[in-house]
């Protein structure tokens, strides 16, 4: 399987970085469901996570919250792989949830992405 490097970056010729490597590929795709919003792609309305919807739970409620979100669309969009675990840091100081999702992949491998799901600003926007 050959897949687009995340981030997209052009090599010196003007193509698109690619990569075969598994691991590589699902984390990508794992990272790029998590940083989109429901509703920001405009010709795929339901792909994202509503993590962002979330924040906005009572801190009781956050933790199951992000769970539910993240384990939603990963069964949705990424069927193949499984999530084993989702580690989730209360909101820090500077207004950022951490969240650990630790997957197994196809080949029945171990792999973990981390991503600071979301900051606040000032103006309700949300920076991911």
């Amino acid at each position: 399987m050959k897949a687009l490097s995340y981030p997209f970056t052009l090599d010196v010729f003007g193509v698109a970085e690619t990569t075969e490597n598994q691991t590589k590929i699902y984390t990508d795709r794992l990272t790029t469901l998590l940083s989109t919003a429901v509703g920001e792609r405009p010709m795929r309305p339901t792909y994202g996570t509503n993590v962002a919807a979330a924040l906005f739970e009572n801190e009781n409620n956050l933790k199951r919250a992000v769970t539910d979100a993240i384990r939603v669309a990963v069964k949705r969009w990424i069927p193949e792989i499984t999530v084993q675990n989702i580690g989730v840091v209360n909101l820090t100081q500077d207004g950022k949830v951490n969240v650990e999702v630790s997957i197994v992949l196809p080949d029945f491998t171990s792999a973990t992405v981390q991503v600071s799901s979301a900051t606040l600003n000032p103006n309700g926007s949300v920076e991911i």
